[in-house]
């Protein structure tokens, strides 16, 4: 039959779930509107999509890589199709590159690595998973539309036929795109053998979980230093530890159990059945239950009496910095106070405050690392952030 006639010079087939891909139709279209509309835009990626009326290209085809239709009913695919529609928005010199012989092959190449790809470049899945999506919404649409329960919900059999994967479907997604580095680190994470903020359960030694004699209540953000401080005890003297998370007062309710047993406080610890909620004291209780590996050294030894004074430099320290920093006075009383401590570092010889002093060396792993870095290096930390940040210090 005849063909039917058409306003536009090129229809342009473009997946309309595709960010980057939208920034440059939205160019187009905005330049298109200026140049006599010569192109339609026809978006594969809604369900009104039709291949009936776009020469019977299919959704997957279209998605494998670009597609243009010409008023006479001829395909292009490609690169060929950025080249006509810069030609129609006035920007043909962009891709004049192409005219050169040899080079559309090559950019065809690399265009194809890009089209096979670009959905898990542009934060999607991966291309099998976004069409195995596509294939069930536009199958479950109808029966949607019947199948929804009393209340007007989707049904889980409705929910899937409309693209959403289940937990298995989304765990079997997320195994085929992860690295073997990435799948290393889960499993060395879910069997506690990984130092790391997401660890719910830590491992030393030969510690099964059923061994683990110690639970830490901790912020889910890592911000909270004195949670910090319990965590690094807990580390640095190698006890198998579990973790639950909890919510800081500021970023939400705290659980009703939680509460009953340890008010508001974080953090909080069951260390051999006592329930204790003070980062000092669960440090105490470590000490005592764990002698193995200690954090404080003896008091008669020279590294033991430079304790107490290098504590209350700590509370010195942080005094200051709170004060300068939430009322805007004290900057030079927070100065002197850091040249103190810049002062105890330089002079202990080490990265750590009492390393080199006699006694120090019985500490943990025989480093240096003490309690004293316990208690200071979560708020040197906070100070280095907020001081540049909210000061410019």
């Amino acid at each position: 039959g005849a063909l039917r006639r058409v306003d536009w010079e090129i229809k342009l087939l473009y997946d309309g779930d595709c960010p980057l891909c939208m920034r440059e139709v939205d160019m187009l279209r905005r330049r298109n509107t200026s140049h006599g509309n010569q192109i339609a835009f026809v978006d594969i990626a809604s369900p009104e999509y039709d291949p009936a009326e776009n020469a019977g290209i299919s959704f997957e085809k279209a998605m494998s890589e670009i597609h243009a239709i010409l008023p006479d009913g001829t395909v292009i695919t490609g690169v060929r199709v950025f080249q006509k529609l810069y030609e129609k928005v006035g920007l043909g010199w962009v891709y004049a590159f192409l005219n050169v012989p040899g080079l559309l092959p090559l950019a065809d190449k690399v265009y194809s690595v890009w089209a096979k790809y670009r959905t898990q470049l542009t934060g999607r899945q991966d291309m099998d998973t976004v069409l195995e999506i596509a294939r069930r919404r536009r199958e479950g649409t109808a029966s949607c539309a019947v199948s929804s329960g009393p209340t007007g919900r989707m049904t889980n059999a409705c929910a899937l036929e409309a693209g959403v994967l289940s937990w298995e479907e989304l765990a079997d997604a997320l195994s085929r795109q992860q690295t073997e580095e990435e799948r290393g680190f889960r499993a060395r994470l879910e069997a506690g053998r990984e130092p790391n903020a997401l660890a719910l359960l830590r491992l030393f030694g030969d510690d099964k979980p059923e061994d683990v004699q110690v639970k830490l209540y901790r912020d889910h953000a890592g911000w909270c230093p004195y949670c910090q401080k319990v965590w690094l005890a807990l580390e640095e003297k190698q006890i198998s530890y579990s973790v639950e998370k909890i919510n800081m007062r500021c970023y939400g309710d705290k659980p009703r159990e939680y509460v009953a047993k340890f008010g508001q406080l974080l953090p909080a610890a069951e260390v051999k059945g006592q329930s204790i909620a003070d980062s000092n004291k669960i440090l105490a209780a470590l000490e005592t239950e764990f002698p193995q590996r200690p954090l404080r050294p003896k008091d008669n030894t020279p590294a033991g009496a430079s304790v107490s004074a290098l504590l209350s430099l700590e509370r010195q320290v942080f005094g200051a910095w709170l004060q300068w920093l939430t009322g805007g006075r004290g900057q030079g009383m927070f100065v002197t106070a850091m040249d103190q401590v810049e002062g105890v570092l330089a002079a202990s010889g080490g990265p750590y405050f009492l390393s080199g002093q006699e006694g120090s060396e019985a500490c943990a792993d025989g480093s240096g690392f003490t309690i004293v870095d316990v208690m200071f290096a979560p708020f040197l930390e906070r100070i280095a952030a907020s001081v540049a940040y909210f000061k410019g210090f």
